[in-house]
């Protein structure tokens, strides 16, 4: 779940306060990763807004629907293992 700006504020301000992790993610219903990484974002860049650019590529466009056969595997598909099992 993506978090608004204002809640974001808030999660860093309760934070602040000393509340838990859990508190604040039943606060504003949602996961206590997603306040910790709204967190971890505030204390590195002292913003609540995502850097441009983060995140995968699409793996197909517009274009390549009728171009289907030149289509590239995209860069986050490299993290999946590639290697087949050799049948006996």
């Amino acid at each position: 779940m993506v978090l608004s700006s204002e809640d974001a504020a808030r999660a860093v301000a309760l934070i602040a306060d000393g509340h838990s992790f859990h508190y604040v993610a039943n606060v504003l219903r949602t996961s206590p990763t997603s306040i910790f990484r709204v967190v971890k974002l505030y204390s590195e860049h002292n913003s609540f807004h995502r850097r441009p650019g983060s995140g995968c590529s699409r793996s197909t466009s517009a274009r390549d629907i009728f171009n289907y056969g030149s289509i590239e595997r995209s860069s986050c598909d490299s993290s999946r293992n590639k290697k087949s099992v050799a049948s006996s």
